[in-house]
Formats: C-alpha cells, sequence, structure tokens
C-alpha cells in the first residue's frame, strides 16, 4: 500500500497479563505540507513519529490506569511540541490511537527567548 505522505503505523509490543505480547498499532500520519517539511531534514520524521507515539502511549496508559476522561485531548485545535529546532503542531484522536502532523516549523531566536519564559513544561501553549 502506498502512503503518499511517507508515514506509516507503528507496531508496538505490549506486555499483558501473563506476560503475552500483544501487537497494538498507533498510527501517525501528516499533512502533505508537513510530511514534505519533514522529509528534508534528516531524522525529523522518525523523531516526530517516535514522539507522538510515545504520547498516545502514554495518554492511553494514563486513560487505561487512573480511568481518566482524556476525550478532551480530541480536540480540532492542534497542539504543539518542541523536536530539535522544530515546532511540531499535532492533532491527536486517542479513539483511533492516531496523532496528525499538521504543520512544521523551525523555532526562531526569537520564539526560544519567548519560550524560555513559558513555564518550563516543554509543552507550548496555543499561539
Amino acid at each position: 500500500m502506498d502512503n503518499p505522505t511517507g508515514l506509516s503505523c507503528r507496531k508496538v509490543a505490549a506486555r499483558v497479563k501473563w506476560h503475552q505480547p500483544r501487537i497494538v498499532l498507533y498510527k501517525v500520519d501528516a499533512t502533505l505540507t508537513a510530511a514534505h517539511l519533514m522529509s528534508q531534514i534528516p531524522g525529523l520524521r522518525h523523531r516526530v513519529e517516535e514522539t507522538l507515539t510515545g504520547i498516545i502511549e502514554t495518554a492511553e496508559e494514563m486513560r487505561r490506569l487512573n480511568g481518566l476522561d482524556l476525550s478532551v485531548l480530541n480536540v480540532e485545535k492542534p497542539m504543539r511540541l518542541h523536536v530539535g529546532d522544530h515546532i511540531i503542531s499535532y492533532l491527536l484522536d486517542l479513539d483511533r490511537r492516531a496523532a496528525k502532523v499538521v504543520f512544521v516549523e523551525i523555532v526562531t531566536e526569537e520564539q526560544a527567548d519567548s519560550d524560555t519564559s513559558n513555564d518550563g513544561d516543554g509543552i507550548l501553549g496555543p499561539s
């Protein structure tokens, strides 16, 4: 199957009762523009996939262990995170175990300076 964005589903082995592995699929997708920009920077696509897969896994584990309602994360407004010298804007859909990269931008010195005045949590709020 040909994927125009170049991103794919990742299989993650999860341990369940009696240590029997099961396969869980997490889908990380991107708009054509975001996929093109990530392909221009060596290793960025892979780092973004790993980071977003980790975010989905963590959110699922929080929901499972604490019974938290994380449906608030299934929003239409993108969230942002830093990956290297880039800001990645993405949408989460936890019900489908998916994330979609919608925008990629290079962090400028002005942005980096303004982010240091942030509360230090490493997560950027809405612009």
